[in-house]
């Protein structure tokens, strides 16, 4: 139940740094991605090892790396097509490679803590060709406190 509460709580926090993440406009190279996700007799399914990290606490102005595993455990090749976080602070890097089933990959983050000293939600929404759902949602919590603080 927490588990749930925080999901939904991160969905309707609004981001406190500005997003300046460029995408990828490369559209010939997604069109392969964008169109095994168009092709439902493609899908697949994913199982999620991690798909909530709680960081603990960090320092303002530190950095840390996370990385979400995930299994494809489907019959059918899984394409990751986009992992986008909810704002700047937080890069995303994920396979462009397609998952073979019964194999494990991630999807690699990045946070910045160069913000407000508090509690932070982060969410990062995968786009996947996975059955039910094709759309995932990471996230990353913890709280920020002042870098004099040890």
């Amino acid at each position: 139940m927490k588990t749930v509460i925080l999901i939904l709580f991160s969905l309707f926090i609004i981001c406190a740094c500005n997003n300046n993440k460029k995408f990828d406009e490369n559209k010939e190279a997604a069109a392969p991605i964008l169109k095994s996700q168009a092709d439902t007799a493609n899908y697949t399914e994913i199982q999620w090892v991690d798909s909530i990290i709680d960081f603990g606490t960090m320092r303002t102005e530190d950095s840390m790396h996370f990385k979400f595993r995930f299994k494809n455990t489907g019959s059918k090749p899984l394409f990751i097509s986009e992992a986008q976080s909810s704002c700047g602070c937080t890069v995303t890097n994920y396979p462009k490679d397609p998952i073979m089933p019964g194999k494990t990959s991630f999807i690699s983050a990045t946070f910045n803590s160069n913000f407000s000293i508090g509690p932070v939600f982060k969410t990062i929404t995968v786009m996947a060709n996975t059955k039910n759902n094709n759309q995932h949602v990471l996230l990353l919590h913890g709280e920020i406190v002042s870098k004099e603080n040890r």
